[in-house]
């Protein structure tokens, strides 16, 4: 009996606290999501800033995101080459915003972006997204470099 509730006391605690690790956060706020965000080798860069519901003519849609990534070549490690960029606007729910091609020539591409916690970014990637190799992926783990609004490609 003794072994029986211990058995129970530890499947709880391993619900509770798996159910707060991979819970989902009610929302997160402009502050959090605007800025600079960048991969730990500087190989991908994502500049995020809340446009607010409905924004740019995007109804329901409210962050406005810009993507570059790259392939880091050569002895001094420097982007060549191997790049590309996506831009546009993704929806957020919760904690997680999702950028999609939807009606354009790669639209089986789904971009995940989900604010893990305070300055960090954690992003994947599925389908092809029209980088012009496959290796090019928007995927990883980003720290926010600067929370000053970016500046976008084409603002």
């Amino acid at each position: 009996m003794k072994n029986l509730l211990t058995i129970f006391c530890l499947a709880f605690l391993t619900l509770v606290f798996a159910s707060e690790t991979f819970a989902q956060r009610k929302a997160v706020t402009d502050k959090e999501v605007t800025g600079t965000f960048k991969t730990a080798d500087g190989a991908n860069i994502v500049k995020i800033f809340p446009v607010g519901k409905g924004g740019f003519d995007s109804p329901g849609y409210n962050l406005q995101v810009e993507f570059f990534a790259s392939i880091k070549l050569g002895t001094d490690g420097e982007a060549r080459g191997n790049t590309g960029s996506l831009s546009g606007f993704a929806p957020i729910k919760g904690d997680t915003a999702t950028f999609t091609l939807a009606g354009m020539e790669y639209e089986n591409c789904t971009i995940t972006m989900k604010f893990v916690k305070l300055g960090v970014l954690k992003i994947s990637q599925k389908g092809d997204c029209g980088f012009i190799n496959e290796m090019i992926t928007t995927a990883g783990n980003y720290k926010k470099t600067s929370s000053a609004k970016p500046q976008f490609t084409e603002d």
